[in-house]
């Protein structure tokens, strides 16, 4: 404001210029707000990472076990038609020892697994060969690889000992290759191993 003295208020007449009060000039406008930062990337924590990471091997893993799978029971289908379509007669010929031999490399797959696994390998192959020893049953052989008995020198051939705390000694340790019977006739002669005493 202009100050109102006498002398100011007669020159103001004088010029011919009204007292009007000045209006202080309007403040100056805020300044525009910054955009705000952009936000940090998340960052997941290496627990999660390793966690994903065990989850999409495991899964890996059980697609290509299951391929495996699929194959073997494919495998698995061919002989048991060929099984059932074999003759009655003549023990030792037909599909019977290729059958024969199939179960014992599924045994020594199940004596190799390490007995902590618990994703059911080992009792997928336990199946198979139930389901075979079925089959063998249907036509009259019985297959032969009980451990921990005598050997029978008539069904057994004995190809080495190994020792053995658990087992007595000259019992069967290990059957390297099954025997079977036909209707109560030899038709596949084992291999076993022995066990003797740990001196």
């Amino acid at each position: 404001m202009i100050p109102a003295s006498p002398v100011w208020q007669w020159l103001l007449q004088l010029l011919g210029v009204t007292s009007a009060p000045i209006e202080p000039a309007p403040p100056p406008p805020p300044p525009a707000a910054l955009p705000a930062p952009p936000a940090a990337p998340a960052v997941t924590p290496p627990e999660v990472v390793e966690t994903l990471e065990a989850v999409k091997k495991l899964a890996r893993a059980q697609a290509k076990l299951a391929a495996r799978l699929d194959e073997v029971d494919g495998s698995l289908t061919t002989r048991l038609d060929a099984l059932h379509a074999a003759p009655a007669a003549a023990p030792a010929s037909g599909p019977w020892p290729g059958v024969l031999d199939a179960m014992d490399l599924l045994a020594h797959a199940i004596d190799a697994l390490d007995p902590t696994r618990d994703d059911g390998v080992a009792d997928g192959l336990r199946g198979v060969l139930s389901r075979l020893d079925r089959v063998l049953a249907e036509g009259n052989v019985t297959r032969l690889a009980a451990a921990g008995v005598a050997v029978d020198g008539k069904r057994f051939k004995v190809i080495g000992t190994e020792p053995r705390a658990d087992l007595p000694a000259g019992t069967i340790s290990r059957v390297v290759r099954a025997a079977a019977l036909r209707d109560g006739q030899l038709i596949r002669e084992g291999e076993v191993v022995t066990a003797r005493r740990i001196t």
